[in-house]
């Protein structure tokens, strides 16, 4: 009887046993598969998202090439032009899309530094420098770091200075392929290099000429080498121009004559911005400088960036 007892309660417990494992095994099956699912979602989410992006970049690829053979604005670039129009946040399935299109030729080119007797680009970058506020020793050690001799300027830095470092390296002298080698030898606070960036570029080009068209006020003010003929400059900046040829604007304003060489109102270079947000989770930020050939308006991917992460203050991203 008792024996019979034993072999019940053993019976029991083997039961017991086998069910317990069979609900873990189970629960980790649909753990699993659950995961498995989530994951599946996200990367389909990433690729559309990435598609999206390759999208709009070739969307906005075609906007310039038809810009660049336009009857009204084919000779000039500005930004009245479509191409130029914030586009408000449009809707993609389970998702919204973000662009925005910046000529880079506005912008002041620091690898037009690579040329040691570009008296004029040295003194702007230093001037612009002063006007965002910026430690003056960052146009300093800019064109030490592009240059190719190893003279160290006033407030710069070469190669010996650098070999100091806790990790030691060594300056380009050569042209800089994006604006965050600026943090390598002058590290700034996050808010400063925004500033840096929104007004000088690295363009795979030892040129120094800017768009008069889409120029901001400080870069404007560095460039002028006369300090009393600025005033006109907010008020100048502040007007939509389209301006078809320079002379045309050293006409009217005979404070831009002394730059003349140095101005342009026809683009080569452009940023697009894109931001593809779909679902909860899956975010995507694309940054890509595009080259339109000056010849026949082809436009090419000259580098795309995955790794930067943009700020929109629409108020529809804010309400997504």
């Amino acid at each position: 009887m008792k024996t019979s007892r034993r072999i019940s309660g053993v019976a029991l417990l083997s039961v017991m046993a086998i069910v317990g494992i069979t609900g873990i095994l189970a629960y980790h099956i649909v753990t699993m598969q659950t995961l498995t699912v989530s994951h599946s979602g996200l990367t389909l989410n990433q690729e559309d998202a990435l598609l999206y992006a390759k999208g709009v970049e070739e969307y906005v690829a075609l906007k310039l090439t038809e810009d660049f053979s336009g009857e009204t604005s084919g000779g000039f670039d500005s930004e009245v032009e479509e191409w130029a129009s914030l586009i408000p946040p449009f809707e993609v399935p389970e998702g919204y899309v973000y662009l925005q299109v910046v000529d880079l030729t506005s912008r002041f080119n620091a690898n037009s530094l690579i040329d040691p007797e570009n008296v004029v680009a040295q003194h702007t970058l230093q001037k612009l420098c002063s006007e965002l506020g910026l430690d003056i020793s960052v146009a300093a050690k800019l064109q030490d770091w592009i240059d190719e001799d190893t003279n160290t300027l006033p407030n710069g830095a070469e190669d010996w200075e650098y070999a100091l470092f806790d990790t030691p390296f060594r300056t380009a002298n050569q042209f800089a392929a994006d604006m965050s080698e600026v943090s390598f030898f002058a590290p700034l606070v996050k808010e400063a290099m925004v500033e840096l960036e929104k007004h000088i570029t690295v363009l795979p080009t030892p040129t120094l000429g800017i768009n008069l068209n889409t120029v901001s006020p400080p870069l404007l003010t560095a460039l002028i080498p006369d300090a009393s003929s600025v005033h006109f400059v907010e008020g100048f900046c502040e007007e939509e121009r389209s301006f078809d040829n320079i002379q045309t604007a050293t006409s009217s304003f005979p404070s831009l004559a002394a730059i003349e060489d140095y101005l342009r109102v026809k683009s080569d270079f452009f940023e697009l911005k894109v931001t593809v947000l779909m679902g909860e989770r899956t975010r995507i930020d694309t940054t890509s400088t595009l080259y339109r050939s000056p010849t026949d308006g082809t436009v090419t991917v000259y580098k795309r960036d995955l790794s930067r992460r943009h700020n929109w203050t629409t108020e529809d991203e804010t309400e997504t």
